[in-house]
């Protein structure tokens, strides 16, 4: 025989669903999303001038070589 203090199956079902029911609902959708594009963008802002800065260098070279091979060939 079950105590008292026991819950039938049923009753532990309806305490599990309603402990669902009163747990925080999550924020709202995209919040991960946004988190992320903000953490992002501040990363590539961080970043952006020395990138540009990397590739005009890289840019500068290639027409460099360009000109030093036209005039040879």
């Amino acid at each position: 025989m079950s105590g008292p203090d026991e819950l039938t199956p049923a009753e532990a079902r309806v305490t599990d669903l309603l402990h669902q029911l009163a747990a925080p609902a999550p924020g709202p959708p995209g919040t991960a999303l946004v988190r992320h594009v903000v953490r992002t963008a501040r990363w590539q802002r961080t970043v952006r001038s020395a990138l540009s800065a990397a590739g005009n260098v890289v840019a500068a070279v290639a027409d460099g070589l360009a000109v030093l091979l036209r005039r040879r060939g």
